[in-house]
């Protein structure tokens, strides 16, 4: 969602893409334009989910507990 007023993103997984700026740097996501490989992992209620989003500054959701991550695929051995 880039509509969003605050640096962090959110991601949406959808059965129609809305972005085709997806790219792989070796194993890690990135997006390509802009170029950008953050991404903000940040608890919720439920201990076996996270809410993710695309990272393009500093901003944080308000109280809640996050940590910067990058993503990777498995090994493309």
């Amino acid at each position: 969602d880039t509509d969003a007023a605050t640096s962090y993103k959110p991601l949406t997984f959808n059965t129609t893409a809305t972005t085709t700026d997806w790219q792989l740097e070796g194993d890690t996501i990135i997006t390509s334009n802009p170029r950008e490989l953050n991404f903000l992992a940040c608890a919720t209620s439920d201990p076996n989910f996270f809410s993710l989003y695309l990272q393009y500054g500093n901003d944080q959701p308000a109280g809640a507990s996050c940590t910067m991550q990058t993503l990777h695929l498995p090994c493309l051995c």
